[in-house]
């Protein structure tokens, strides 16, 4: 499902309702105030609000860096707070940065916005001009009650709350993908040259929320795509959503760019260079190998984590080659999004140098079943008769053909990914022109891909049709449900099709092959049937090359063969599945 943008009406719903809501708050402590009946009470609560109102403020016209400087003081200062209130807006600033600006953010956005407008699937774009807007409307309600609680005649918070009202209702919505050219002045921007901190200037006058769209709905020249990484990132994140790619890419991204800023103080792609990369690659050799593991590790900074791992032995420290390498490849990604933007990126940058080699081969990483190990697996009584439903793993006379035991007999047939195979609807299994059936895996609403060479046709092989695969077709056709494998359906909304059954197959798998005691590696895990399947591809002398790419979905050699090899149709690639060994049933 594409997303869409928030419409201006959406855009002024979503500032009301942050604004009513920020404004019963408001009503709930001065009610309490009251209520407290300490001297002066009601004085201290308007003062509070002017504190939380300009923190908000700031927040919302700066995002994630912005800091309370000398000149920000002053301007609070001239305005009537004092320096132990000016701290009280600093130290406010960093609670809303915890909240709007933690990893979590997009489902806090995204809740408050279903609220207000009753429509999810934001895109990151909108989130983020959303996470604005509520910044802004409770900036309003707590100015706007300051102003109406003062004894002055002139208050320059009144100025102040009606300036944000009138900015975030009046303009014209558009995606905060852009930036006019000549305005800088909401967006802080540090450079760092020769390992020095300088902030840009603004270049001129002007408001972000002025962008509006031309009335063909496209961006006027004058403007110019915003450079900040969290901006860049989220842009890069849209491209993928509409590709398809799956959830796991947001959450990587958003960590290679937390990382990113966190070690390098760095909020501007601009201002990256080489030696920004080069810390950036040299902190994933600090952070502890459990990183990312514990709750507790989304409270703490990178600065903060590294710091407490300096007592750990060297052994648990430092991510791994494959970690390291592909966050050098999600930056790399970011700045080449940046790059296609028209922003300017760093000569210096060389990413290729930044790599990191593995002291053991891909290979390795997770280790394939043999053959022998393969049809152990299938002996187990999920496959060959169990007791019932509720006792899966125990031997017996029942055999239940569901996604438990459909799921990893097509991987051990296909080397298709969990997935890619659990996520699979009753359109995805279907014959071609010659009648052969196949997996048509493809980008669906059901589930993503890893990325586009990962669509393709895979041929169903004839044990699978055997043992009822099209029967089970007919009769989830019959029930109307879109999926293949209805129990395979994620309990959560972040959730994969085919977590469910990890459990149980890392269960089998003990079971049938034993421990590590025995001489089986901790790491054999679901995937490592397609690593199987993809081994037995390799080895037959019969198939040509090209086979093994198309039927597991790899990428080219090179970016020749990728543009202009054709993929083979099912009658090529059908004798290949064949000849992958039965997994039982031999006798």
């Amino acid at each position: 499902m594409e997303h869409e943008n928030l419409s201006p009406e959406e855009a002024r719903r979503l500032l009301e309702h942050s604004l009513r809501d920020a404004q019963a708050k408001i009503a709930k402590q001065e009610l309490l105030a009251l209520a407290d009946g300490a001297p002066n009470a009601a004085e201290a609560e308007r003062r509070a609000d002017l504190v939380s109102g300009h923190a908000h403020r700031l927040m919302a016209i700066r995002g994630q860096s912005a800091r309370l400087g000398e000149q920000e003081r002053q301007s609070l200062a001239r305005e009537g707070l004092s320096e132990k209130e000016c701290g009280a807006v600093a130290a406010h600033m960093d609670v809303l940065r915890d909240v709007y600006f933690s990893e979590s953010w997009a489902g806090l956005i995204g809740r408050k916005a279903f609220d207000a407008i009753g429509r999810r699937n934001l895109s990151s774009l909108d989130l983020i001009n959303a996470r604005q807007i509520i910044l802004k409307g409770r900036a309003a309600a707590y100015l706007e009650s300051v102003a109406s609680n003062a004894s002055d005649d002139i208050n320059p918070a009144i100025t102040l709350a009606a300036e944000i009202r009138r900015e975030a209702t009046s303009v014209a919505y558009a995606p905060p993908c852009a930036v006019p050219a000549t305005d800088h002045s909401t967006i802080p921007l540090q450079a760092q040259s020769e390992g020095k901190n300088e902030a840009r200037t603004p270049e001129g006058p002007g408001n972000v929320s002025a962008i509006a769209k031309t009335n063909e709905g496209v961006l006027s020249n004058d403007l110019e795509y915003d450079s900040r990484i969290d901006a860049v990132c989220a842009r890069l994140i849209d491209d993928k959503s509409r590709d398809g790619v799956d959830e796991k890419f947001q959450t990587q991204i958003m960590t290679a760019a937390r990382i990113l800023q966190q070690v390098t103080d760095i909020r501007d792609v601009r201002d990256l260079n080489h030696r920004h990369c080069a810390r950036f690659r040299d902190s994933h050799h600090k952070l502890p190998k459990s990183w990312g593991k514990s709750p507790k590790d989304r409270e703490l900074t990178v600065p903060q984590i590294i710091e407490a791992a300096t007592h750990l032995p060297a052994e648990k420290k430092g991510l791994s080659a494959a970690t390291i390498n592909r966050n050098i490849g999600l930056l790399k990604q970011l700045l080449d999004r940046a790059e296609s933007d028209g922003i300017p990126i760093s000569s210096s940058i060389k990413l290729d140098k930044l790599r990191v080699r593995s002291h053991r081969r891909a290979r390795d990483d997770r280790k394939p079943f043999s053959i022998s190990e393969i049809r152990k697996v299938f002996e187990h009584p999920v496959w060959t008769g169990c007791r019932g439903s509720t006792r899966r793993l125990l031997p017996g006379e029942k055999v239940i053909k569901d996604g438990l035991f459909w799921v990893p007999l097509i991987a051990a047939y296909t080397g298709a990914r969990r997935a890619e195979i659990a996520g699979l609807s009753i359109d995805d299994l279907r014959q071609d022109e010659n009648g052969f059936w196949f997996f048509d895996i493809r980008f669906s609403n059901l589930r993503r891909l890893k990325n586009e060479a990962s669509i393709r046709k895979v041929p169903v092989h004839s044990h699978l049709i055997e043992l009822g695969l099209i029967e089970l077709l007919n009769t989830q056709r019959k029930s109307k449900g879109a999926e293949l494998f209805p129990d395979m359906r994620p309990k959560h909304a972040k959730g994969i099709y085919g977590d469910r059954l990890d459990r149980n197959w890392r269960r089998i798998v003990a079971q049938q092959l034993g421990n590590e005691e025995n001489g089986n590696s901790p790491e054999q895990v679901f995937h490592s049937l397609r690593h199987y399947v993809i081994n037995q591809l390799k080895r037959d002398p019969e198939l040509k090359a090209g086979h093994e790419k198309d039927l597991v979905g790899h990428a080219g050699r090179d970016e020749t063969e990728e543009r202009y090899g054709d993929t083979l149709p099912i009658s090529i690639l059908r004798p290949a599945i064949e000849r992958l060994p039965r997994v039982f049933g031999l006798d």
